[in-house]
């Protein structure tokens, strides 16, 4: 197998066949041709796991599984032994072998209807054994479902985040001085602060940036007029309202060609007025410099 043909399996496997650096990297024909023994790949390539591989393979489910049951399994032999049930009873399964225990200890104390101290002790004890394999069984599967409910939380707030500022990041800022993070961040603060104020939150809609009633996610965003708003919209338009955006009507900004006609600086409406940001002072004296060298 050719190294080309190995690395491509590889990068397959783990969903990152379309990374620049190895298509660059096989480009280079005198090393993508270098052959390899298949002894040596294919052990490797098939035993390479993706991470949803892993999820759903029987395997690691039940290793995992196992580890997790384990404690419990411990539990319930001991009950068996200090209760003098045949371990026979058990079939190798913990659920199943709960059941078995409870079942047994039932058949025990039918059989003594007159049962002495000492089998009224191991028959407390037997409950208070089950109650705790039972409290320990519920602990492992609650333990288990926050865990996955924390990582599908974390992933679904790292998504949106990457959402969010990805479309702040396509927007024209009217501060050139800053560095695209920090206005991102500042941005996302302002937009954020809006919609605590307007009742409003952000959700990822397959993929896609929707805005929402903050005390029902299933309802679209309405504003004063009752209309629908997209989240779009609303972060422009906040920016805006704290002009932290650049404007961009050609229209006013680059007129067809310059007249020769008095005006006073700042005073041609075709221009805008001086703002207090760094952008807006910095477009208008680069305005009025160019027309000093028409003048």
């Amino acid at each position: 197998m050719i190294l080309k043909e190995f690395l491509e399996k590889l990068a397959d496997k783990v969903g990152n066949n379309n990374d620049q650096g190895l298509i660059d990297f096989i480009a280079q024909t005198d090393i993508a041709n270098m052959d390899l023994s298949d002894s040596f790949c294919n052990p490797v390539i098939s035993g390479l796991m993706s991470l949803e591989g892993a999820k759903n393979n029987p395997k690691v489910k039940s290793h995992h599984k196992a580890q997790a049951l384990n404690a419990v399994d411990v539990e319930i032999k001991n009950a068996i032994k200090e209760l003098g049930i045949d371990e026979t009873v058990l079939e190798g399964d913990t659920y199943k072998d709960i059941r078995a225990l409870v079942v047994a200890a039932k058949e025990l104390l039918e059989k003594k209807p007159e049962p002495t101290d000492e089998y009224k002790k191991r028959y407390e004890e037997g409950k208070k054994t089950e109650v705790e394999l039972r409290r320990q069984l519920a602990t492992v599967t609650e333990q288990k479902i926050t865990e996955v409910a924390a990582a599908k939380e974390e992933s679904n707030t790292h998504v949106l985040n990457f959402l969010k500022s990805s479309h702040l990041r396509g927007l024209d800022f009217a501060n050139k001085e800053l560095s695209a993070e920090i206005l991102t961040k500042v941005s996302q603060a302002v937009i954020d602060e809006a919609m605590t104020k307007k009742g409003a939150k952000v959700v990822n809609d397959n993929g896609a940036l929707k805005l929402v009633q903050a005390n029902d996610h299933t309802m679209v965003f309405y504003d004063d007029n009752h209309k629908s708003v997209t989240y779009e919209d609303f972060v422009k338009k906040v920016l805006a309202d704290n002009k932290m955006l650049s404007v961009t009507d050609p229209t006013k900004v680059n007129p067809p060609a310059f007249q020769q006609q008095p005006f006073a600086p700042g005073g041609n409406p075709a221009y805008p007025p001086e703002t207090k940001t760094l952008g807006a002072m910095k477009f208008h004296s680069d305005i009025q410099s160019s027309l000093s060298d028409l003048n």
